[in-house]
């Protein structure tokens, strides 16, 4: 009667589990305790009963040691669905999952993104063999959820309002045994199943010979939430090794990580200008003027948050929102002015004084000339009438360091799309100054022509002094 309470308890747990993990089990209890003291042959209930029955005379022999060794082989083949611990001579039951850190779970890491970070895998990680021309292989993970998970992949992000937790499937070229900062690819020719559902070969492929530009699949609403997961890679025609693991992660909204760039990365108008200044007085370099576009290369509409990468020598920007966007969908992480490679997204910045140039031209100007010395020139490619130029002609219009307004980064449900709301004043400024000068590429349009050569001119010129502080203005 002692023992009978006990018993029940384990074999519940053990027939919560498949025969895949009890045959598991008594594997690895027969190899870390010697021989063979639990047969494996039978049907499902046969093995639990025998394995049940195994651990109850460890219990009433009072065998802590092996009665351990039981404990953690289980839970570690249950992939972590029973949870038993051995206190007092006596076996533990609880209805939770024993929390483990994924580092000792699971080897495997892989290159940080901005998107998304592991929170915890469901599997353990699998290789895959190398498949010869023409052969079709398979391999499978399976997973179940626990009710600590399930309850996090039902939090909602109130960022974007989309869930917060995903799972993932994760796969990556086996290069001598390489399991840190491994670049996501699948194989060319290759095919996942979750369940009943099949997610094709096309959408899982990057760009050709470029590991890392695609995204771990996600495979949420295909699994089930409490039963188990069969998760299966079909493949063939590959030259080497994949490995392959399932990653409940947690991801991060583009809206966050824009608050983030905007509170943190951000370089002020006076270090621009004092990076062009530099550059000036440099005798090896020839400074011309640059023609800047308020329009994203990215988006082709005006720029509501204008940045570029530190690293990059130019001036022009292109919108934070639209460069996140398409580098969610397809991580290529280059400038899209340069091409210049972005190793993390944090060396990304906002730049005032592009955002000071937005929000003092006009709606309809799609470019802005900067002379050498920071000056800016509105270039005006409509036809104004005589009222309109007399507005304009001779404006000299001059920013106070103050007046820099930054649009709010709220985002509906619906791929981001901006609400226009009120304009929000930046946060208290964090000195950034960009690592590389700030070159302006030779060859780019000159200074404007005098009216005498070009005859009378349709487009309109407005000079715009950034250069000023807030004390020459006074």
């Amino acid at each position: 009667m002692k023992y009978s309470a006990t018993l029940q308890a384990i074999q519940r747990d053990l027939n919560g589990i498949t025969i895949k993990e009890i045959t598991g089990c008594i594997q690895g209890i027969n190899s870390v305790i010697g021989g063979h003291p639990v047969l494996q042959k039978g049907r499902k209930q046969e093995k639990v009963n025998r394995l049940s029955e195994y651990i109850l005379d460890l219990l009433k022999n009072e065998n802590e040691i092996d009665l351990k060794k039981v404990v953690t082989v289980v839970t570690e083949e249950s992939n972590f669905k029973i949870s038993w611990r051995v206190e007092d001579h006596e076996l533990k039951f609880s209805k939770e999952s024993i929390p483990k850190p994924a580092a000792k779970f699971n080897p495997l890491t892989f290159r940080p993104s901005p998107f998304y970070g592991i929170t915890v895998f469901l599997t353990k990680y699998l290789v895959c063999p190398v498949s010869r021309p023409h052969e079709r292989r398979s391999v499978t993970l399976e997973f179940m959820l626990t009710d600590e998970q399930r309850e996090l992949l039902s939090i909602i992000d109130p960022a974007d309002n989309l869930p917060s937790y995903q799972i993932r499937f994760f796969c990556a070229k086996y290069h001598d045994g390489q399991m840190q900062n491994l670049l996501l690819e699948f194989p060319s020719i290759c095919e996942l199943r979750v369940n009943a559902n099949v997610i094709v070969g096309s959408s899982l492929k990057g760009l050709k010979g470029r590991p890392g530009t695609v995204n771990p699949a996600d495979i949420t609403v295909m699994s089930r939430k409490t039963s188990l997961n069969r998760v299966e890679l079909l493949y063939m025609n590959t030259e080497c090794q994949y490995v392959i693991t399932i990653a409940l992660v947690k991801r991060v909204a583009i809206p966050s990580l824009i608050q983030r760039l905007m509170n943190e990365n951000r370089v002020s108008k006076e270090a621009v200008l004092a990076k062009l200044q530099e550059t000036q007085q440099d005798i090896d370099i020839v400074m011309e003027a640059e023609t800047l576009s308020t329009k994203c290369p990215l988006a082709f509409t005006r720029i509501n948050i204008p940045c570029r990468s530190v690293a990059c020598h130019h001036l022009q920007c292109y919108d934070a929102t639209a460069f996140l966007l398409m580098n969610e969908q397809t991580p290529t992480w280059a400038c899209p002015v340069c091409n210049r490679r972005i190793e993390k997204w944090q060396d990304l910045i906002l730049d005032e004084y592009f955002l000071m140039m937005l929000q003092n031209t006009p709606a309809h100007i799609e470019h802005v000339r900067v002379q050498p010395n920071g000056n800016m020139v509105i270039i005006d490619e409509h036809i104004l009438s005589e009222q309109e130029d007399d507005d304009y002609d001779e404006r000299s219009i001059v920013l106070v360091e103050d007046d820099i307004k930054i649009p709010s980064p709220h985002y509906t449900h619906s791929r981001y799309t901006p609400l226009s709301p009120p304009q929000l004043p930046l946060p208290p400024y964090v000195p950034l100054v960009p690592a590389q000068p700030l070159l302006v590429s030779r060859g780019k349009m000159a200074a404007p022509p005098s009216p005498e050569m070009t005859g009378p001119p349709k487009k309109k010129s407005h000079v715009i002094d950034l250069t000023l502080d807030s004390e020459e203005e006074e």
